[in-house]
């Protein structure tokens, strides 16, 4: 199914198979198993970025205080591994699943996992946003479900 014009993404099923070439996008709340140190987190970094080269995987990872936020998209296929990989992990627990769904391009393209520790404030917007309703659309914010709106909105603030 294509996306109309107010769709930002059409909600994936498990009994289809993804083309390759076919994008996709994740986003998720989870909790950390234990607190992260530094090195703890630089490691889980490097092994994503790892991955995610492999399977053309991008996104981003935000993280506070044992509470991790995360948005990923890529090739259907690819994306749907990596979230397995991501479920069966014993780094975390509590997944909560906000968006799973098709897109037309790409929001993170060059960012095989950009990685930022954001305010426990944002994480909790972003876990409360609607991630499939268009928010208000400006030239600067064409239009986008209001959860991607904030992410946004936070990643280039925060990349400058």
């Amino acid at each position: 199914r294509r996306l109309s014009r107010r769709a930002y993404g059409t909600r994936l099923s498990s009994n289809v198979r993804p083309h390759m070439s076919d994008l996709a996008a994740l986003a998720y709340v989870s909790s950390a198993a234990t607190d992260f140190s530094e090195s703890d987190l630089e490691a889980l970094l490097k092994a994503a970025r790892d991955e995610n080269a492999r399977g053309e995987l991008t996104g981003v990872l935000l993280y506070h205080d044992r509470t991790f936020f995360q948005y990923l998209e890529g090739p259907e296929r690819e994306l749907h591994l990596a979230y397995q990989r991501i479920k069966n992990s014993r780094k975390h627990h509590g997944i909560i699943q906000l968006f799973l769904r098709t897109i037309v391009k790409r929001e993170f393209k060059g960012w095989r996992m950009g990685f930022s520790r954001a305010p426990r404030s944002l994480i909790l917007q972003l876990s409360n946003a609607e991630w499939t309703e268009i928010a208000s659309a400006s030239a600067e914010n064409p239009e986008r479900p209001v959860g991607m709106a904030l992410l946004l909105e936070f990643w280039r603030s925060s990349t400058r």
